[in-house]
């Protein structure tokens, strides 16, 4: 319907610009006739031809302009489409068992203690090396938010909507995790950095807010 709607206004501008022509080209040579100056056929072809072409430029001008909001536009509605396939994913039933795995783990009254301390945050490690199931949850967990924040960075997704899905989430998860993923990065230094400047990022607007 949109775009039906504005190619009906591109033909208006067509009629009325060759209507706008026609007219121009009367009163400009009745006025020359009313002046007495002389004037042949070959005049009025230039003139009808030169005005024309102004109009022709002025017209695809104006098109290429409409198709490149159009195109912005379609652009826009891709990404959010994506943006939110993206978040969709969180609610799909093969992250459920992840991420009920991984709050349990979290919440779990001697594994919060090793995580709150970073003395002790090697000992949550270790427990994760010896527990590979909940570690895989975990790091499916963190590598996910980690696939998002870098498509946040790269500017794939559109951040008002990924902000509003998962800010308070991206925040919680960081705060409980904030001394493990620094364990990681002392070995791996890139390990989720990109979630973890996003979460920087959030948790400072809370404070500030």
């Amino acid at each position: 319907m949109n775009h039906t709607y504005k190619r009906d206004i591109s033909i208006k501008y067509v009629y009325l610009g060759i209507i706008f022509i026609l007219l121009s080209a009367v009163a400009l040579f009745i006025l020359l006739a009313y002046l007495e100056i002389n004037f042949g056929l070959i005049e009025i072809i230039a003139y009808i031809t030169g005005m024309t072409a102004t109009f022709t430029l002025i017209y695809h001008s104006l098109s290429l302009e409409q198709r490149i909001e159009e195109q912005k536009y379609n652009n826009f509605l891709y990404k959010s489409k994506y943006t939110y396939d993206l978040i969709s994913e969180w609610h799909s039933p093969s992250m459920m068992d992840s991420i009920n795995c991984s709050r349990k783990l979290i919440k779990d009254p001697a594994r919060s203690i090793e995580l709150r301390d970073k003395t002790k945050v090697h000992l949550f490690a270790d427990y994760l090396e010896k527990n590979l199931d909940e570690r895989k949850h975990l790091i499916l967990i963190l590598n996910y938010f980690e696939n998002i924040s870098t498509m946040i960075n790269s500017k794939h997704v559109d951040l008002e909507i990924v902000k509003n899905a998962f800010k308070s989430m991206f925040v919680s998860y960081y705060e409980h995790l904030e001394n493990y993923i620094d364990f990681r990065q002392k070995e791996y230094p890139s390990s989720w950095a990109y979630f973890e400047s996003i979460a920087k990022t959030w948790r400072q607007e809370n404070k500030t807010a």
